[in-house]
């Protein structure tokens, strides 16, 4: 008989399934979009603005939590000066 012995699989290999490290999307779909909105153009009864604007409403809300305003707080000398308000 041989002496073999079988290394025990490591705690973390046991609770993440293999398959749910790739994700997948119907052929001809768009993986990215599936992966980060749920679904894309491509599926049925959805139009490609819906994803277009839900691409735009995710990047917004990650800027939002920017300290950057998206407005000036004072308006500026150029713009006072072509307005004749200086």
């Amino acid at each position: 008989m041989d002496d073999v012995q079988t290394a025990a699989p490591d705690a973390a290999e046991e609770s993440v399934p293999a398959q749910s490290l790739v994700h997948d999307a119907p052929p001809a779909h768009s993986r990215a979009a599936h992966r980060v909105l749920g679904f894309c153009t491509a599926c049925k009864g959805r139009e490609w603005w819906e994803e277009v604007h839900a691409w735009r409403v995710r990047e917004n809300e990650q800027h939002d939590q920017a300290p950057t305003p998206d407005r000036v707080l004072a308006p500026s000398r150029e713009g006072e000066v072509h307005r004749g308000r200086r």
